[in-house]
Order: C-alpha cells, then structure tokens, then sequence
C-alpha cells in the first residue's frame, strides 16, 4: 500500500493528464473497509468525487464539472487502486507565496560579495516536505536592501516577483510563521492570487497567503533594489565591475535558457503541453519523459560544479510530441501535421531559437559542444551516445593529437561511473530514427554534437535522474576545458 505518493501536477484536461500517469499530490488512506485516493487538485473548483467501477483503461468515468478521468494501466499500478476505490478531489485553501529566504534556493543580496547562493533557503526547513511549485506573483516588486539579512515586496504595477507556492499549510504553521515574519511592524499578510509557472499547471492561478512589507520596512530602506533571486529559472556570474544575469525565458511554445559558455543543451522531445483541437502528427507518438528535467538538473549542475560560473545555452520544445517533432526536417511528414498552423510555428520556433543560440555561441567561441537530450526505451544500456558515427564530432589535426574531444572519453567515463552504454554501430540510426538535429547542425567543425539517450528509469527515477545530471555536468566540463580559453565573450 502507497501510504503517500507524489506525482506531478495536472491542469485542465484531466483525461490527457491522467492518461499520462499525472496527478498532483495523491494519499492513499484505509477508510473502513476502503483505501481513500485523495488526489489534491489545482483545476477544480470544488470538491470531486469518483467511483471507478471498471478498471478497464478504455472506460472513462463522468465526474461532476463535465470533464472525464481515462484511468490507464501505469496509474493503476502506481496507486494500486482497486475495484472499490473511489477518487476525492479536494482544493488546497491555505497556501503560501514564499519569494526569499524561505525558497528551497535563493540568492543572498545581503552583504557586498553578492550574490551568495543558498541551497536550501537560509529558512526553508520551516516547509520540508511539504509539496510545491514555483509561481510569480504579479503586481509586486521584490526589494533587498544591502545589509538587511532579507528581502521584502511591495505593490508595483509593472512588476512580477518568482517565486515558490507551498500548498495546504497548517493554521499552527501560519501561526508560526507570522511570528517569524513580525507581523504586525516587519510585514502584513495577505491572500492574493498567484500564477503557478511549473508543470501541467503552467499559467493557472490559485490564491496564496504572500508577507507584504510593512510601512516601517519602506519607510526604513527607500532607495532598497529591486532584485531576482529564484535559483534555477536566474542564474548570476559576478566579475570585477559588474553581475551579468542568465534567466530562462518561457514563450507558448519553447522556453531557452541564453548562457554564455560554450555548451548547448537542446530538448526536442521534452514537451507535455497539447495543442487542444489541432490535428496530431500520430496518437502513438510518447514524449521523452522527464528529458527537460534532465536538461534543468545539467544546468543547475555546470553552475554548481564551476563555483556558480558556468551557464549553458538551452532549448527545449514545450508542445508534445504527438504534435511536433523537432528532430524531424520541416518538410518530413513526421515533423507536424502540416494543416497545424501552430504546430508548424512550434518546430519553426524551436529551430530559429537553436540557430541563434548556435550563432551567438559560435561567435564568442572557436567551438561549442551541442548535448541532444533524448529519451530512449532501452532495457539492456542506461546510455546510448550518437554522434552520427564521428561525424558530428570532427576534429582537426591538432584536436585529434590532443586527444580533444572522442566519443571514447563520453563512454569511458559514463563506463566508470557504473552506467551501461551502448557503444555506437553503423546500425544505431535503425534504433534511433530521426537524426535532423545533428545532421543540420553538427556537420560543421566548430559545433561538436552528441546525441545523448537516456533511458526510462534514469530519467523517471528522481534520485538516478540527479546522479545522472552530477556525472554528466562534470563530463561537459571536462570535455570543454580544452576550448574555454578560446571564449571570447566579453563579461
């Protein structure tokens, strides 16, 4: 019996969601004779109630808004649900904004050497365990007075703070938190809607209590900075004079990251949003799962192993594979459905941001190495590397007698690290069809490119998934040392 799964969160359009195994936060609890499965949801406006009398996968169960749950296979051996369970949709009412030293990680502003980095929160221990999901809190601004050990926010109408919701907090936790926050001469506190910006949620609202500066801070600090700080979606590189800002910018279709070393990370296959009502490339298509993930957790990685310097460029496609394939040449059948006009501006998107990353990092460095992160289905390897058979990787003479860059280094050391990879063979493009990226891209001797197969369970696996983001970010490091001197962008 599951005493207290998490999965993630779902949205509107609870058949899909739910048809890919995603829920928010699900219990399972003995009730009588009953395991209850709590399922704690964000799109609901009130409380839901489902009886699943026929576990079949195909059998779609009415619940009370109109909307459908398809429950698959995966989600029935997830939960272990059984025939005379019944499903509890409840809405979290007492949730809290955090957007300073109580996020699971934040940059210090406080003291002359910043920006410091925290992980976790200087006060987050206060919500372990407890579930959530990044949020902007828009209409505010976040100020952090040098100095002052904390930040603090006050209305400002063209602003937005980042931040992190914390769901379903206790009244004896509010409780103590307003006592760790002075309220009353530190801060107010108040409910105001939020917009959540992770997962299957992205872009709905839901209210949030948020500590709202008080007269006495403002009136204290008036000439305080407006600062972001969210470890993660913000990234900073402090030199002599100035802090340069890296922040991942989120559209409809793709979201990248624009670095400045010589490392591009590209996600293709990464997408869960639908296009609700535009025609699919096939129903059968699976999306990498958890591929974006990977390529956040090698990001987080490169900053943290370089002593918070390194910041790669990343693109990752957000719209899901049934739809769009950006491994796929525009004209190839299997790249959109070519009556989607949105599908078509997708790929388009996708492949004009990878041109422009390529661009820019080509320009301020003799060489940039290009990671295409994938998902494969593989039982026997953790890891199958492509490289078009060195194609994609060519080297010049000097490269070659230094050892530059071998497919051999990316295999040995992932071989050492305990993981199985498969070796490459003239007969892999069979296993692994659709090479459009590569091909485009990394026939050109200055953009070093591997496609990287990752397998289910060590993406899926959370603890695997960051092992496997700790290994690789130091492979990409090592691997980039030889060419880092030719960087010649100007900080």
């Amino acid at each position: 019996m599951i005493d207290d799964l998490k999965l993630t969160i779902i949205g509107k359009g609870l058949k899909e969601k739910l048809n890919e195994g995603r829920c928010d936060v699900l219990l399972l609890r003995n009730t009588k004779n009953k395991q209850k499965l709590v399922v704690r949801s964000l799109s609901i406006d009130n409380p839901i109630f489902v009886n699943y009398r026929n576990l079949n996968p195909q059998i779609t169960e009415e619940i009370k808004n109109g909307e459908t749950i398809l429950l698959n296979t995966l989600l029935q051996e997830k939960l272990g649900i059984n025939v005379d369970d019944y499903v509890e949709v409840l809405i979290p009412e007492d949730n809290v904004f955090a957007y300073g030293t109580f996020l699971s990680a934040h940059y210090d502003f406080s003291s002359p050497s910043f920006p410091k980095l925290h992980i976790p929160g200087v006060r987050n221990n206060i919500f372990q365990g407890i579930q959530k999901t990044k949020a902007i809190l828009k209409g505010f601004a976040r100020l952090w007075p040098k100095g002052l050990e904390f930040p603090f926010i006050v209305p400002k109408s063209d602003s937005e703070v980042v931040g992190e919701i914390y769901f379903d907090i206790s009244s004896s936790m509010l409780d103590e938190l307003d006592r760790i926050e002075g309220v009353g001469y530190l801060y107010e506190r108040d409910k105001v809607p939020v917009q959540l910006v992770e997962g299957e949620f992205s872009r709905a609202f839901i209210e949030a209590w948020v500590y709202i500066a008080h007269e006495n801070l403002i009136n204290n600090f008036p000439d305080a900075p407006e600062v972001d700080i969210l470890f993660g979606d913000v990234f900073y590189k402090v030199d002599i004079n100035e802090i340069k800002k890296f922040e991942f910018v989120r559209d409809r279709f793709i979201e990248f990251l624009e670095g400045w070393y010589p490392i591009i990370l590209s996600v293709p296959h990464g997408g869960k949003k639908f296009l609700e009502s535009e025609p699919m490339i096939s129903e059968e298509k699976e999306a990498d799962e958890n591929s974006d993930l990977l390529a956040l957790e090698i990001t987080k990685e490169l900053f943290l192993k370089s002593q918070n310097e390194i910041t790669p460029y990343v693109v990752i496609e957000k719209i899901h594979r049934k739809w769009v394939d950006p491994n796929r040449a525009p004209m190839d059948p299997e790249a959109y459905n070519k009556e989607s006009l949105p599908a078509k501006k997708s790929h388009d998107d996708f492949h004009a941001k990878l041109r422009e990353v390529i661009l820019n990092c080509t320009q301020n460095s003799n060489k940039c190495l290009l990671l295409d992160i994938h998902g494969c289905k593989a039982r026997d390897y953790d890891i199958m590397l492509e490289t078009l058979n060195g194609r994609s990787i060519k080297l010049n003479q000097i490269e070659e007698e230094n050892k530059f860059l071998k497919r051999t280094e990316f295999i040995n050391y992932f071989q050492r690290k305990g993981y199985k990879v498969q070796p490459e063979s003239e007969t892999m493009a069979e296993i692994l069809p659709g090479d459009y990226i590569l091909d485009k891209y990394c026939l050109d001797e200055r953009i070093l490119g591997i496609r990287f197969e990752v397998n289910y369970e060590n993406r899926i696996d959370s603890a695997k998934r960051k092992k496997l983001a700790v290994d690789t970010a130091q492979i990409l490091i090592e691997v980039t040392q030889n060419f880092i001197e030719l960087c010649q962008r100007e900080f």
